[in-house]
């Protein structure tokens, strides 16, 4: 069975399924980058306010491929709909009223940060506001847990009766308190692989001053708006150095301390092949190498033209 086979055959079960109360709806779902997803939602009739979650049917159709069982897909998706339902039954989710006010949202709005080169059709419908060669977007997060979001689109700062600076500098005051973290990397893949106790046993194998770290917020969802933060942050880390930022991906980036023993060019390269090979489309976020210079106090992209 094909994609587009299995994607009507699981629209048809569930509509079974559920009845003639809900329904049931497939639709091409505009990502980041360019990139397109097939994503399914699942509604009460007759039509409510309600926020219907989307749930993406590529992972689900990867399932299918290794299990040959179509029951088992439907069943997978029928739980996560019953599951988000019920966190937005028990408060989890935000309210939908609560989008049509700007008192009601203004606690929940954050900023994202995206490639400009990428999303440039983004700029047509969502609020915007430029940084470096970045595009910062603005979400309400819907979801307890932070990853339920709703981009926040031009029609809607006009309903709330806000400029893009009222938009921004809440944003930016929430993103203050968005759980940002500065962590060892090498300690972060101990802790995940070995466990704390050996780690602490093992002891880092780096030099401190070679050492390289994560920056990401406490939901590791779309974390890469913290290098906005960076500043403050690595100096509380490791003092008042110059440093790259190396994009991971749209969700984290990793800081490098600049103690002279790097070449840029090579970091690039670094981050060029890991995009190309570990980041997918959606989540990539540049394929160079950004610096923070104190005596400047300015972010600046390094990319391999300017480094001849």
């Amino acid at each position: 069975m094909n994609y587009q086979e299995f994607i009507g055959e699981m629209k048809q079960v569930m509509e079974q399924e559920l009845g003639n109360s809900y329904q049931v709806e497939v639709r091409k779902i505009p990502g980041f980058n360019g990139q397109e997803k097939t994503g399914v939602t699942i509604s009460e009739k007759p039509g409510q306010n309600q926020i219907v979650p989307v749930i993406y049917l590529e992972e689900v159709y990867e399932l299918f491929l290794q299990k040959n069982d179509l029951a088992l897909c439907v069943r997978e998706v029928l739980e996560l709909y019953r599951e988000k339902k019920q966190k937005a039954e028990t408060g989890e989710l935000l309210d939908l009223q609560k989008l049509e006010k700007w008192e009601g949202v203004k606690h929940s709005i954050y900023p994202i940060l995206v490639s400009e080169k990428e999303n440039e059709r983004m700029k047509e419908v969502y609020m915007y506001r430029k940084y470096l060669d970045l595009l910062i977007l603005y979400v309400v997060r819907v979801s307890a847990d932070g990853i339920g979001t709703v981009k926040i689109t031009k029609a809607m700062t006009e309903q709330w009766g806000i400029t893009e600076a009222d938009l921004h500098a809440r944003a930016m005051e929430n993103l203050q308190e968005d759980g940002y973290t500065i962590r060892d990397l090498e300690q972060l893949l101990d802790e995940l692989v070995l466990g704390t106790e050996d780690r602490a046993e093992r002891g880092s194998q780096k030099d401190s001053e070679s050492r390289m770290y994560v920056l990401t917020n406490s939901q590791k969802y779309f974390g890469a708006a913290g290098m906005m933060l960076s500043p403050q942050l690595v100096k509380k880390c490791i003092g008042r150095k110059n440093f790259y930022i190396l994009p991971s991906s749209t969700h984290e980036v990793l800081i490098l301390p600049d103690n002279k023993k790097f070449d840029a060019k090579e970091l690039i390269d670094m981050v060029q092949t890991v995009n190309a090979d570990c980041v997918v489309p959606e989540e990539k976020l540049a394929d160079h190498v950004y610096y923070f210079d104190w005596e400047k106090r300015q972010m600046a992209i390094l990319k391999k033209k300017n480094l001849c």
